[in-house]
This record gives structure tokens, C-alpha cells and sequence, in this order.
């Protein structure tokens, strides 16, 4: 039994709090055109794994763990917390 097919799926990390989890439960931010971007639906490239939490992004953003994660210069913006925000609630809802 293998640590990653026993629940199902692949398993990601969260750049915020560091928590594992399968990559379902979790958002996922690529850069593209150099813009951080809420990857819906996956595109291909270097991405970051967020938990659907506000506290995770922010801490992320503190430790400037999505500069690392994405090997970029990430700018945050309103748009960018306005939109994960808004994924966080929407996860919430379906929960």
C-alpha cells in the first residue's frame, strides 16, 4: 500500500500551512501571460497548492512561498484575493 494511491489520489502540499492533502481539496494558482491565475481548469505548467482558506493564501503570500513555489515575482493584487476568496466560499458551500 503506497502513501499516495491509499487515499485515492495524488496528494499535494499546501505552500500556506504546509498540509497535505489530495489535490482535489485544494486550489491551485499558475502564472500565465505573468499573472497569477486561479487554474481552473488545470492548465498545464508550474503551479502552486493553496488550502480553500484565506488564512493559507495569506500566509503564503507573508512567507512569499508562491515566489518560490511559482519561481516568479508574484504581484497580488485585489482581483487575485477578491477571486480566491470567492473560491473558498464556493468550496464551502458545496461542503
Amino acid at each position: 500500500m503506497t502513501a499516495a494511491g491509499s487515499f485515492g489520489g495524488p496528494q499535494r502540499t499546501c505552500v500556506g500551512c504546509r498540509r497535505v492533502a489530495p489535490s482535489e481539496a485544494l486550489v491551485r494558482l499558475t502564472v500565465r501571460e505573468g499573472r497569477v491565475t486561479l487554474a481552473e481548469p488545470r492548465p498545464v505548467g508550474r503551479g502552486a497548492w493553496l488550502c480553500p482558506q484565506p488564512e493559507c493564501f495569506e500566509q503564503a503570500v507573508r512567507r512569499r512561498a508562491l515566489d518560490r513555489a511559482l519561481r516568479a515575482r508574484v504581484l497580488i493584487d485585489d482581483d487575485l484575493c477578491r477571486r480566491f476568496t470567492g473560491v473558498c466560499e464556493q468550496r464551502k458551500a458545496v461542503m
